[in-house]
């Protein structure tokens, strides 16, 4: 299908995670069409960080408000001859129904239907169709500037410089769905495991949202586990991340976002499946006390109905994860 294309659209407006989930899709046609121009349209709140993705030639805002005749507009304006929809919603389907262009959509159902399938390899399957050669390591996707770390943080920057490994810890999970969050008493206690090797220089990563629990936890260490969490833009927490040893974090985006510039990650799951949506070629390192719960699979806790973390996610105890940071690092 198609021998070549001069102009190819990405429609994925979502959310950190689920973008970066998209990119070895970018990856794989540019790597596959090095001539085409490749533009992302997507939420412009991301174009900061899928700058660093050398894959995407341009971005547009994608406007959730305009009507899907404007967005039809915009569409035409790229003037592709291949439109990939990741998002593969009623509304998408819409926005490109009639183009001229060749036109892919991402089988969401299929997807919803099945736990063993990885968004990841279902997002790829929707380019399928063009039988490309297919890419030795879907990731990294991004690529940073090491060399600027020292502007972001001098602490971590002098760490380092003397030798020491990193690891990144995401200990929230955002307001919407808190119940895949891990209790901070346990971070906290994983960080004092962590404390015991000096040559681990554990630091605290999120964003503005996350800052009041990141402090808690940094003032549980009178301030000397250093916080970043809402100090950062998106390409310096990628930056940030690019430069640790190792993250460890629950189900949200910034694991995801590890993974896109190589660090390895040990991600922290209850009710979500990581067969599904867990960190992409960590799956093995991944810890996930569901497979036997009836929360299998499910956006919240069952077994929890106030905000919080899980019931599953409280079972996991800081030695579990311990000894899978010993056994990665």
């Amino acid at each position: 299908m198609g021998q070549g294309f001069k102009n190819i659209a990405i429609i994925h407006p979502a959310a950190i995670g689920d973008v970066m989930f998209g990119t070895p899709v970018a990856a794989a046609l540019k790597e596959n069409f090095r001539d085409a121009r490749l533009t992302y349209w997507t939420h412009e709140s991301l174009f900061s960080l899928l700058k660093l993705c050398p894959s995407i030639d341009a971005m547009t805002p994608f406007d959730r408000k305009a009507s899907i005749l404007s967005q039809r507009k915009t569409l035409s304006q790229f003037n592709a001859d291949l439109i990939v929809d990741l998002v593969g919603s009623t509304r998408t389907k819409l926005i490109t129904l009639f183009n001229k262009a060749i036109v892919l959509t991402h089988n969401k159902s299929q997807f919803k239907q099945r736990n063993d399938l990885h968004i990841v390899d279902s997002l790829l399957s929707t380019i399928a169709p063009l039988n490309l050669r297919d890419r030795k390591s879907k990731y990294p996707t991004l690529k940073t500037n090491k060399s600027s770390l020292s502007a972001i943080s001098q602490p971590i920057h002098a760490a380092i410089t003397q030798g020491k490994q990193l690891v990144a810890l995401v200990p929230s999970v955002g307001t919407l769905r808190p119940h895949r969050a891990w209790p901070a008493e346990k971070w906290i206690a994983l960080i004092d495991k962590l404390q015991t090797n000096t040559n681990i220089y554990p630091l605290l990563v999120g964003g503005k949202e996350d800052m009041e629990i990141c402090q808690t936890i940094s003032t549980a260490f009178d301030g000397q586990v250093i916080s970043l969490a809402g100090n950062l833009s998106l390409p310096q927490t990628a930056t940030v991340l690019a430069s640790c040893s190792l993250v460890v974090s629950a189900d949200t985006g910034p694991a995801h976002l590890a993974v896109a510039v190589g660090t390895p990650v040990i991600g922290i799951y209850g009710p979500t499946l990581p067969a599904r949506n867990g960190p992409y070629a960590n799956i093995d390192q991944a810890i996930d006390n569901c497979s036997a719960c009836k929360c299998q699979s499910s956006k919240f806790c069952l077994l929890t109905p106030e905000p919080g973390p899980g019931a599953c996610m409280q079972e996991i105890q800081c030695d579990t994860v311990w000894a899978r940071v010993t056994e990665t690092l």
